[in-house]
């Protein structure tokens, strides 16, 4: 490639990275400034409010949580307050409900940290909404440049071209309940963070082997993870579980976890394990239910039980369809506070390249791990796609389970995966690079232009289709 033909390569690049980048993040200020509450949105800020008027308290008594008032658009102009430092604070109502939420506490504690909730002197709760928007902004905006920073030199390493970087920060940035999040109080924001920390360590142990910075970012990875979402939580412990029991294969020796570097880490991994222990012990599980922290009465007037009178009746098909299928719809599109945006056509037809790509990833990976008994430089793609399938046979677990005992038909929403976004953008990518070593000029133009319009099809009808749609 001559130097001319490199720079100018070169400027495509950054010029792709800053502007999808810059669209990312205009889009979390776009869903917050026009009002859209995130899901659980209202629980989320009440787990604040309980870790706010107990900041001494670092493992919460979930029966304690109480829920409060609505944080819809028009609660908030109610009750609005002006302080003297210009900051809008808005008043919270105190309700009766227990908090069904159960999720481990850093996330609500980083964000009580983060001063977004105001408790007067009588005893008054105020929210600081926009506050509470930028600090989840911000934390997202902080994940994404730690992608594509990290996607960058990964793509470069392996020799990718101007049109696979896109395609990498496309896939990063384009995934519409992505961006959706990260404008609002949710602790998906956080387990985000963690498993990207976990992809940068992996991607030091491809490249460099046991050393401080691979096994501090994985644990790092794995305790953010943990300590935001089980669900995420379960993703990384799996990946670990292959990537080690590879390793030993591999090597023919328990080096991975018997060294140094590892053992320098158990503090942190001691600490993961202190949280869900003392949780154990109070709940007899890992994370506790809504039935476990309510009153008998409570639950079975919640929106998470249902009356065997007015339950829906549904064979396992259907239940299986129905799961699949808001599974799919959650993946593909977004919400607004009272109704679902989907992707149509070929619109909704562009992520099923992507996930078909980073398919072809892991099945060429297993392919040369085949062929080469046993021998495997990447296992990342293969590791993601089994703790994936694992992770989503195991919601449709809870799924069937909460059906059969409760009625009820939620829990299938795509953000639970959401946080392996980077990985899957990364296996398509690298499932392109393969597809373009042995092939001649033509064909390597037309899977160019190929490459380049599945990219702008993603920006296209993440965002303008959206908005199109809520403002027809």
């Amino acid at each position: 490639m001559h130097f001319k033909e490199k720079k100018n390569d070169d400027i495509k690049i950054y010029l792709a990275y800053v502007l999808l980048f810059a669209l990312f993040v205009f889009k979390m200020f776009f869903y917050s400034n026009e009002g859209f509450s995130v899901a659980d949105s209202r629980a989320h800020m009440s787990y604040i409010i309980y870790m706010e008027k107990n900041s001494d308290i670092l493992i919460p008594k979930f029966e304690d949580i109480k829920m409060y008032g609505t944080t819809d658009v028009q609660m908030y102009k109610e009750g609005a307050e002006l302080l003297q430092d210009n900051r809008i604070l808005y008043k919270m109502e105190p309700q009766t409900a227990t908090c069904y939420l159960g999720h481990p506490p850093l996330y609500y504690k980083l964000m009580q940290l983060c001063d977004v909730v105001h408790i007067a002197e009588d005893d008054s709760v105020y929210v600081d909404r926009q506050k509470v928007s930028v600090c989840n902004i911000m934390l997202l905006a902080l994940t994404m440049m730690l992608v594509l920073i990290t996607g960058y030199k990964v793509i470069e390493k392996k020799g990718g071209t101007w049109e696979i970087h896109l395609l990498f920060v496309a896939i990063s940035t384009t995934l519409p309940m992505y961006a959706y999040l990260g404008s609002g109080a949710t602790n998906d924001n956080l387990s985000n963070l963690g498993i990207v920390i976990f992809w940068m360590g992996l991607i030091s142990y491809l490249d460099r082997g046991y050393c401080y910075k691979t096994f501090w970012l994985v644990a790092c990875g794995i305790m953010i993870s943990l300590l935001s979402k089980l669900t995420a939580g379960l993703i990384v412990a799996l990946v670990t579980v292959i990537i080690v029991v590879v390793d030993i294969i591999k090597t023919k020796k328990c080096g991975i976890i018997l060294n140094k570097y590892f053992v320098t880490t158990l503090p942190v991994y001691l600490l993961t394990l202190l949280y869900f222990g003392i949780i154990y012990v109070r709940y007899g599980g890992l994370q506790p239910s809504y039935s476990q922290v309510s009153s008998l009465e409570e639950f079975k007037s919640g929106v998470f039980y249902v009356a065997e009178e007015n339950r829906v009746v549904l064979t396992f098909a259907e239940l299986t369809e129905r799961f699949f299928k808001g599974l799919w719809q959650t993946w593909n599109g977004t919400y607004h506070s009272s109704f679902m945006i989907e992707r149509e056509g070929i619109f909704a037809l562009a992520y099923v390249f992507v996930l078909l790509l980073f398919l072809g990833a892991a099945l060429l990976e297993i392919i040369s791990y085949i062929k080469k008994k046993g021998k495997t430089n990447n296992m990342v793609s293969v590791a993601f796609l089994v703790a994936l399938i694992i992770t989503v046979l195991q919601q449709f677990d809870n799924f069937y389970t909460g059906y059969m005992s409760r009625g009820y038909l939620g829990g299938y929403q795509a953000r639970y995966y959401l946080p392996c976004i980077p990985i899957i953008a990364m296996g398509a990518c690298e499932c392109v690079l393969h597809m373009q070593i042995k092939t001649n000029t033509i064909m390597k133009n037309i899977k160019k232009y190929v490459v380049i319009g599945l990219a702008i099809l993603l920006t296209y009808s993440d965002f303008i289709y959206f908005v199109t749609k809520i403002y027809a």
